[in-house]
């Protein structure tokens, strides 16, 4: 897969949605759009453009989304934003991060919720954790947290057990944190892995899980054991020339499945072998998108388990995969719109439209330098659009 865009149909992706009833709310991840999928007939409508955000903009929002009384809350993957939807009045506004630099970004990699107050831990331990009063509509640094956290060079995603208790991992230190929100400290935890890359963990069932990044082998640990059990990923076929084998994984009525970064496939973990086996084939006309503007998506990224399927969505592919894990069939949903209804072009004379295609093509052909030249009347065409 090549664009986005194919025949006046603009491909969704997205890794920041949440399921609200029968609607599913989500941020396109590619470009800056609100998007509301009707899980009934699979039809899409676009609902606004983020405030204050360029267009264009790419990786908007991260992590899953938030619903507060009827309010949905957007996190920032490559912003210095909140986002805010109304779904009543169907209002769009935003919170501002505080006291980050001149045209610093916060990237979201935990968020944790206690009552209307969210907690954000970011990428870089550097800029710190905020919280987000609901109530207030603010949001401020949490000092203590950020102090604390700084220690740590590096870690992966958090997580939240059923006892309210908060995980995440220090790769720099090979260590599990615990990180207590109210009573502000961390406690640490040796865990018996050498040599092994972890690019994200889970929690199921008393069970910590950790992912190598380079073999995609899974890791079960139970806190306070000296003993991991090891599952390998056998007959790996990549994809893509670069990243982890998988994403993350997710669990269904005991059983694991993996969710591909890298991988051609879903897998799924048999337990009594110790090793991974294919899940199931993509169906035929489910397409991997090779990229956007450089950057190589993951595969699949963002899923939910409703009863006994698992919904894949599209981020790196150009469909909806709603796997049942009961009959191990799999179902391929297309998720796109007309451009119109996102990017309306009305009043786009010929001569214009020419001077736009001469544009594009040399932006894809990446030649003719005159064509995408700063100056050049198809780049401000091009801008004037913002798409």
């Amino acid at each position: 897969m090549e664009s986005i865009l194919i025949k006046n149909k603009l491909s969704l992706h997205y890794k920041s949605s949440i399921r609200i009833r029968d609607k599913i709310y989500f941020s396109e991840a590619f470009f800056n759009g609100l998007f509301e999928l009707d899980t009934n007939d699979f039809s899409i409508k676009f609902l606004c453009h983020f405030s204050e955000e360029d267009k264009r903009k790419l990786l908007l929002h991260g992590g899953h989304p938030i619903q507060y009384k009827n309010i949905i809350y957007f996190f920032p993957t490559c912003t210095a934003r909140v986002h805010c939807y109304d779904i009543v009045k169907k209002e769009e506004h935003n919170i501002s991060i505080p006291l980050l630099k001149n045209k610093e970004e916060f990237g979201v990699i935990g968020i944790v919720q206690r009552g209307h107050k969210i907690w954000l831990f970011s990428i870089e331990a550097s800029i710190g954790v905020f919280v987000l009063d609901m109530e207030e509509n603010s949001i401020v640094r949490e000092e203590v947290l950020s102090r604390l956290l700084s220690k740590y060079q590096k870690v992966t995603n958090f997580i939240e057990t059923k006892e309210d208790k908060i995980f995440t991992y220090c790769t720099s230190e090979n260590k599990l944190l615990e990180v207590d929100i109210e009573n502000e400290n961390i406690k640490e935890y040796e865990i018996p892995i050498k040599n092994i890359n972890i690019g994200s963990i889970n929690y199921y069932r008393e069970m910590f899980y950790f992912i190598d990044e380079r073999s995609g082998d899974l890791f079960e640990w139970k806190l306070g054991n000296t003993y991991l059990q090891r599952y390998v990923a056998t007959g790996l076929e990549n994809a893509l020339l670069k990243g982890p084998p998988f994403s993350n994984c997710c669990f269904v009525n005991g059983n694991i499945y993996m969710i591909p970064f890298n991988s051609n496939y879903v897998m799924k973990v048999i337990k009594d072998k110790k090793v991974m086996e294919k899940a199931f084939d993509f169906p035929d006309d489910f397409e991997i998108l090779k990229k956007i503007r450089e950057y190589k998506p993951a595969i699949l990224l963002s899923f939910e388990v409703i009863n006994n399927e698992i919904w894949f969505h599209p981020y790196g592919g150009n469909q909806l995969l709603i796997y049942n894990t009961i009959s191990e069939q799999v179902v391929g949903k297309n998720v796109n719109i007309n451009i119109e209804n996102v990017f309306p072009c009305r009043g786009l004379n010929y001569e214009n439209k020419r001077f736009l295609e001469y544009y594009l093509l040399g932006v894809k052909k990446n030649m003719m330098k005159d064509m995408i030249a700063e100056s050049s009347y198809g780049r401000k065409i091009y801008q004037k659009m913002n798409i």
